[in-house]
């Protein structure tokens, strides 16, 4: 792998996360709101089964209402901070796409940068 190659990839990587940071610092309400969408995302999209959902229980139910009241909590103070800022519910969906897109960036710049390093 060339040098320059390297430095393309790993100037690539941290231009990507140098965005994603400013977005982050500039929209932190979003973005706080954007990961926790995600992370309920990944949460659900995990299989469950009989098996895990008796080992489970009771107490699965309760941390799984315990989240739900959390997560509303959350959206509800995720609008109050839009209101605040003066943005709109539009608004901050551009802005958290804005922050995916860049996620996104970061992530494939650091896979290419990987996968570079491996010499793949």
């Amino acid at each position: 792998m060339s040098d320059s190659t390297k430095t393309n990839a790993t100037t690539g990587f941290e231009d990507a996360s140098e965005k994603l940071r400013e977005t982050v610092v500039e929209y932190p309400l979003i973005s706080l709101a954007g990961a926790l969408a995600i992370g309920v995302a990944i949460g659900a999209s995990l299989p469950k089964n009989r098996r895990e959902q008796s080992l489970i229980g009771d107490a699965g139910r309760k941390v799984k209402e315990s989240a739900e009241e959390a997560i509303h909590a959350a959206q509800e103070a995720g609008r109050a901070g839009l209101e605040n800022a003066g943005l709109s519910v539009d608004e901050a969906k551009l802005h958290f796409r804005d922050l995916v897109r860049r996620a996104g960036e970061a992530t494939q710049s650091a896979r290419d940068a990987a996968r570079e390093r491996m010499g793949h």
